[in-house]
């Protein structure tokens, strides 16, 4: 279950609702490499300085490069891959940002699968879509109103 559940979460960050985390970083010489990160990095977001205002980078391939000071410490804003999680473990995610009864569906509806029972699996996969689109959707859309003038 814990491996499922896994997977599922992982299919949410990397598809749907995107794990978003700032985190401080030090740049030496304008760099900061990636495995210094505390997540797995997927998409650089922004970069800026303590106190907010937005710095111009690159990414490279092991590290990120910024033009600023060559020593100075940035906060770093991305998107990224959960680690697995244990059975104790707190995931990314808040109740407000993804609800346990999305992650539930997308569970229940893997378990079916791995059973082999594929009627309730789409069951199960059909709410857990659903869920994902209401949370997906803008929240205060208006259309313009028309005029046939």
């Amino acid at each position: 279950m814990v491996n499922l559940a896994n997977l599922v979460i992982n299919e949410l960050a990397c598809t749907y609702i995107p794990l978003i985390v700032q985190e401080q970083m030090p740049f030496a010489d304008g760099k900061a490499f990636y495995k210094d990160f505390k997540h797995k990095a997927v998409k650089i977001l922004g970069v800026y300085t303590l106190s907010g205002n937005a710095v111009d980078f690159n990414v490279k391939t092991e590290y990120l490069l910024v033009s600023s000071k060559p020593n100075e410490m940035l906060t770093v804003e991305y998107q990224y891959a959960p680690n697995n999680y244990g059975l104790t473990d707190e995931i990314g995610y808040t109740e407000k940002d993804v609800s346990a009864r999305v992650i539930a569906y997308g569970v229940a509806s893997e378990v079916c699968i791995s059973e082999g029972n594929f009627d309730q699996a789409v069951m199960h996969h059909k709410r857990y879509v659903d869920e994902i689109a209401l949370l997906s959707m803008p929240k205060n859309a208006t259309i313009k109103q028309r005029s046939w003038r």
